[in-house]
């Protein structure tokens, strides 16, 4: 059954066009804003301890992880991160106005979860184990 389901997400990735949020920074932005209130995506700055952000985090995310253990639950291993060939082309033009400082959170990915691109260091409460997607090497 796994093996259906990765032929028809494959299928599904090479058909599909960009997402609109990776030629909309303002669409981005809301998307993104919108898992920030409903799914605490954050922390806003991963190189910073954060102490408050993974404690208030644990507290509510899947399988009620300590502090440390919630550290570890980031996008960029959720099994909503996109990293595939096809969309990390689509994001290309869009992360080249990014802020510097959004350079020192890790790669850019696309959240299949809440449609919107996103930094590997950061994390939200969607966040689900096996991930992130790439193309299969």
């Amino acid at each position: 059954m796994r093996n259906l389901f990765e032929n028809w997400r494959e299928f599904l990735d090479a058909t599909k066009k960009c997402p609109e949020e990776a030629s909309d920074p303002a669409l981005n932005n809301e998307k993104r804003g919108e898992a920030t209130k409903k799914a605490m995506y954050g922390p806003a700055n991963p190189e910073l301890e954060n102490d408050e952000y993974w404690e208030e985090y644990a507290k509510h995310a899947p399988g009620e992880p300590n502090p440390e253990e919630a550290r570890t639950m980031i996008c960029g291993n959720c099994a909503f991160f996109n990293v595939t060939k096809r969309v990390l082309e689509c994001l290309e033009d869009s992360v080249a106005d990014e802020p510097v400082e959004q350079f020192n959170a890790g790669m850019f990915g696309y959240c299949e979860k809440w449609d919107f691109y996103c930094r590997e260091e950061r994390s939200c409460l969607s966040w689900a184990s096996g991930g992130p997607i790439k193309d299969k090497e």
